[in-house]
């Protein structure tokens, strides 16, 4: 009978629910394992990365959306950009400013440990 699958199937979850609840509490998350992140893309690999540094300062992993009300003004900033060594061009590096990090696309002729300016 489908009806009594379904029960046995979301009672089965339930007690996984509680088990993987139970083991968080011994062994809080710390992301994923670190051959895991290698096999990642580098721009996956930085996401990964910033969280695990949120999560060690204290601050939550993920930064929840807050409500504007205004429009969001930001300001650009004249900056210079150490291109990292598996960098390239039309890859985006991640740069830390004043309002917090921005993203910008190495371009074409850049090589990595090269540097340049960029507006951010």
């Amino acid at each position: 009978c489908t009806c009594h699958q379904s029960c046995c199937l979301l009672t089965q979850q339930q007690v996984q629910l509680r088990a993987i609840r139970m083991g968080l509490r011994e062994q809080p998350y710390n992301g994923p394992p670190a051959r895991v992140i290698e096999t990642l893309p580098p721009k996956q690999q930085s996401m990964v990365n910033a969280a695990r540094e949120r999560r060690e300062a204290g601050r939550p992993a993920c930064v929840q959306p807050q409500h504007l009300a205004a429009p969001l003004v930001t300001r650009e900033t004249n900056t210079e950009i150490l291109v990292p060594a598996d960098g390239g061009p039309r890859q985006e590096v991640q740069i830390a400013t004043p309002e917090g990090p921005r993203q910008a696309v190495v371009p074409e002729g850049v090589t990595p440990g090269q540097q340049l300016s960029a507006n951010v």
